[in-house]
């Protein structure tokens, strides 16, 4: 079985705490969704949420790669490349990640068994 990356964001307002509370709503939300059987390639799957106060991106496409990982293409291969490994893993916790700019947010990622 594979997995599936899913994201969302949150007001960058909120507290650490505040934030665990709200991704463990939304994977509540997930489950309740999608059931409970595993697979469903939604956030139901994540086992908890880890909210990361220390990291700070300036953009959502960095603190993304950062939790998905990213595809690094070999220059003498086109089309050939390898993954790079992020910190989200298939079962285990969504993790929260604050990207900073004009509006401050949080970013929530997790590796989704599908």
């Amino acid at each position: 079985m594979g997995c599936e990356y899913n994201q969302i964001k949150l007001n960058g307002k909120l507290s650490a705490k505040e934030v665990k509370q709200k991704v463990m709503e939304y994977i509540e939300d997930c489950a309740y969704e999608s059931g409970h059987g595993g697979y469903t390639g939604t956030m139901a799957e994540a086992t908890g949420v880890i909210v990361m106060t220390d990291k700070v991106f300036k953009t959502e496409a960095e603190a993304s790669s950062y939790l998905e990982g990213d595809w690094i293409e070999d220059p003498d291969h086109p089309g050939q490349g390898n993954f790079t490994e992020g910190a989200c893993m298939k079962w285990g916790p969504a993790i929260a990640v604050k990207v900073e700019g004009e509006k401050w947010f949080w970013v929530v990622g997790a590796e989704c068994s599908s």
